[in-house]
C-alpha cells in the first residue's frame, strides 16, 4: 500500500507538472514566507532562468530592493485578506527587456487552516500595450493632423473624417458619414480627369495630384490630394484613405508671380515677354489659316510734357486711362501690350487683308487723342503709330516684324504725329 501511495503521489506530481507546463501562461507558487515553491516552463522563460534557480528563493534574492519590496508588500496585502489579487506591473528580464504584465494571485490554505502561500499567473500584455499605444498615437495623429483625412469603404462611402476635414471643407463629420466624396466636386475637372485618377488608384494603389473642390458654402478651393488603397489579407481593396490640404493661397501666390512675369504692373496690360509669345502664336496661326497679322507700334505724342508739367503720378493715371481706352478699341482676340514708358504694341489677328486693319487703327488713334479728365485737369495727348504686316514676300521673324513697325512709327512721328504709317517692306529692301 505504501508503494502504491508513493506511486500515486508521483503520478499526481507528474500529471500536475505536465499540466502546468502545457499552460500558455507563466504560473508560480510561493509559501507564506514568499519563497518560491514551484513554477512552470513559461515562468522560467519569463524570468530567463531554470526553475532550480528559482525554487527556494524570495523576491529579495532575485530583484533589486526597490522592486522586491513592492512584491513583498503585494504578497502581504494578499495574505492579510486571504483572497485574490490583480495588478499591472512591468518586469525587467535579466536580458534587460521590459515586459508589461498583469499578475493574478490567489492565496491558499494549509491543512492547519492557516495561509499556506499563494499561486500566481502572469498575463503578458506587452504586445497589447504596444498595440494600444500605436492606436492612441494613430488616433492623436488622425485627430490633430493639419491635413484633412477621409477614410472610405471599398464602395467609396465615407466612414470617418478628422477635424481638419471639417476645417477645410466646411462639412461636419455628421454631414459626411455615409456619403460619397463627390459632395466636394467643383466640376472644374472633366470625366477624363476622374477616369485617370481611378485607373491609377486601382492599378498602382495610390494617386496624388492637385484638384479643385467646392467648400460647403460654395467657395471653390484648390487642394493637394493623396489617395491610397488599403488591402485586406486576400489582396482585395478594403478602404481608401485620402489626405489633403488647402493650397489656395499657394495658387494665388503662383498666379500673382505669373502675372508679375507676364503683365505690366501699372496698366495690367501684357508686357514685352507675353507680347512676344502671343505674336509668335498669331504668326503660326496666320500661316495655317492663310490670313494676316498686323503689328502696331504706338508711341504717345506729348506725354513727356504731361509728366514734366504735372508730375509722374498724374502721368501714370493718364497712362492707365489711355491703356483702357485703346484696349477697348481692339477686337476680341487682339492683344495690346505696354513695352515701357509711353510705348505700346498691339497684335491684330485674323485679318483677311491689309485694309481690314484700317478701322482698328483709326479707333486706336481716336482713343489716344480724346481728352482724359484727371481730378480737375483735362489732359490730352495723341499717338504716332507704325504698322507692319505678316506674312511678307520674304521670311521674317517676330523680332524683325516688331522692328519694322517701330521704324514706321518714327516715320509717322516725323510726318506730323497723330497718324499711322504702314511699313513698306519693298522700299526698305531696296534702300
Amino acid at each position: 500500500q505504501l508503494m502504491a501511495a508513493v506511486a500515486t503521489i508521483t503520478e499526481s506530481e507528474t500529471f500536475l507538472r505536465t499540466l502546468l507546463d502545457t499552460l500558455p501562461l507563466p504560473v508560480f507558487f510561493k509559501d507564506a514566507d514568499g519563497r518560491y515553491l514551484g513554477c512552470n516552463r513559461k515562468f522560467e522563460e519569463l524570468l530567463e532562468m531554470p526553475r532550480e534557480a528559482i525554487i527556494g528563493k524570495t523576491a529579495a534574492d532575485m530583484a533589486p530592493a526597490h522592486i522586491s519590496s513592492v512584491y513583498r508588500a503585494q504578497d502581504a496585502e494578499l495574505f492579510a485578506r486571504a483572497g485574490t489579487q490583480t495588478y499591472e506591473w512591468v518586469i525587467t528580464k535579466p536580458s534587460g527587456e521590459h515586459r508589461d504584465v498583469i499578475f493574478h494571485k490567489a492565496s491558499f490554505m494549509a491543512r492547519d487552516g492557516r495561509i499556506g502561500g499563494l499561486v500566481g499567473a502572469v498575463l503578458d500584455i506587452t504586445e497589447r500595450m504596444r498595440t494600444e499605444e500605436r492606436l492612441r498615437l494613430a488616433a492623436n495623429v488622425f485627430t490633430h493632423a493639419r491635413e484633412g483625412i477621409v477614410i472610405t469603404d471599398r464602395e467609396a462611402r465615407i466612414v470617418e473624417v478628422n477635424q481638419a476635414f471639417t476645417d477645410i471643407t466646411g462639412y461636419t463629420r455628421e454631414d459626411a458619414l455615409g456619403r460619397n466624396p463627390r459632395i466636394l466636386k467643383s466640376n472644374r475637372q472633366d470625366t477624363d480627369f476622374y477616369a485617370t485618377l481611378w485607373h491609377d488608384l486601382r492599378a498602382k494603389g495610390h494617386w496624388d495630384g492637385e484638384i479643385w473642390n467646392r467648400h460647403k458654402d460654395g467657395r471653390i478651393y484648390a487642394e493637394q490630394l493623396t489617395i491610397s488603397a488599403v488591402y485586406d489579407d486576400r489582396g482585395e481593396i478594403q478602404n481608401y484613405i485620402a489626405l489633403f490640404f488647402d493650397i489656395s493661397r499657394l495658387k494665388e501666390q503662383q498666379a500673382q508671380l505669373e502675372r508679375m512675369a507676364h503683365f505690366d504692373a501699372l496698366t495690367g496690360l501684357p508686357n514685352r515677354l507675353l507680347l512676344a509669345d502671343r505674336l509668335k502664336q498669331a504668326m503660326r496661326q496666320a500661316s495655317r489659316r492663310g490670313q494676316r497679322v498686323a503689328v502696331v507700334y504706338l508711341d504717345l505724342d506729348g506725354f513727356k510734357a504731361v509728366n514734366d508739367t504735372h508730375g509722374h503720378e498724374l502721368g501714370d493715371r493718364l497712362l492707365i486711362a489711355l491703356a483702357k481706352r485703346m484696349s477697348e478699341a481692339l477686337r476680341e482676340g487682339d492683344t495690346l501690350a505696354r513695352i515701357g514708358g509711353d510705348e505700346f504694341v498691339a497684335v491684330l489677328m485674323d485679318l483677311p487683308d491689309i485694309d481690314s486693319s484700317t478701322p482698328i487703327l483709326h479707333r486706336m488713334l481716336d482713343a489716344a487723342a480724346k481728352p482724359v479728365r484727371v481730378d480737375e485737369l483735362e489732359l490730352q495727348v495723341s499717338a504716332s503709330i507704325g504698322v507692319s504686316f505678316y506674312p511678307q514676300a520674304e521670311e521674317i521673324d517676330a523680332d524683325q516684324l516688331t522692328r519694322q513697325a517701330d521704324q514706321a512709327m518714327y516715320q509717322a512721328k516725323q510726318s506730323g504725329k497723330n497718324r499711322y504709317q504702314v511699313f513698306d517692306a519693298g522700299q526698305a529692301h531696296s534702300e
